[in-house]
């Protein structure tokens, strides 16, 4: 799932390779550079990133790297589920010929259950580094309920679960308008976290405007089974 939301139709990045053109290249870092950002080996308060999120020249070859450096994580990821499924394959085989035997136990298949989450955002900090989790979501399908800030504006937002707050490596992107109930803004978004791996992330919500998105804001959360 990893590889899926940072692909060619991720409109935030689809924005970022063409909206900043620099045919010049002036101010670009050089080769070696932008592979260390792709690696994470750049601190989150470097210039560089700025220069990085308005140049759509550096973004394109950050993206080559980091996507490349996603896929190879996936691709042991991968291996390592497939292996893990394998085993519990077995077993489950070996525990349905014995209960079938028996004759006490009928296997039937349920469907995938949305779990509803409530995110309460209205009295959290945003962050972009090392927080107290402002929520555990579920490793599932889930329904999750952002309640904004005070003061936040209407309108369409991105929604994406990120790997670090220092670029755009994301597990689940999304995208939703916000309702409005009393004095409280709503996003309601699904997010698929069913094979992403437990741990911190962060949650990024950027609001789009005539195309173009604004700065994302980050807030850690904690992803578990």
């Amino acid at each position: 799932m990893a590889a899926d939301p940072i692909g060619d139709d991720n409109p935030i990045e689809a924005i970022l390779l063409t909206a900043f053109p620099n045919p010049e290249r002036i101010g670009c870092p050089d080769s070696e550079f932008i592979k260390k950002m792709a690696e994470q080996k750049v601190p989150a308060d470097d210039p560089a990133w700025s220069h990085l999120w308005n140049c759509s020249p550096c973004f394109r070859d950050f993206k080559v790297l980091r996507d490349a450096r996603v896929a190879r994580v996936d691709r042991e990821f991968n291996r390592k589920r497939t292996r893990r499924y394998m085993l519990t394959g077995v077993a489950a085989v070996i525990l349905s010929s014995a209960l079938t035997y028996l004759g006490v136990v009928e296997f039937r298949w349920r469907p995938r259950q949305v779990v509803p989450i409530t995110v309460d955002l209205r009295n959290a900090s945003a962050t972009r580094g090392s927080a107290s989790p402002v929520a555990r979501l579920p490793q599932r399908l889930d329904e999750v309920h952002l309640l904004l800030p005070s003061g936040s504006s209407p309108g369409a937002y991105a929604i994406a679960i990120l790997e670090s707050a220092t670029d755009n490596s994301a597990v689940a992107l999304t995208s939703a308008k916000t309702t409005q109930s009393g004095n409280t803004l709503t996003i309601v978004a699904t997010v698929d976290l069913a094979n992403v791996r437990t741990g911190q992330y962060f949650l990024g919500i950027r609001r789009e405007i005539g195309g173009r998105q604004q700065e994302p804001t980050l807030y850690p959360v904690l992803i578990s089974d």
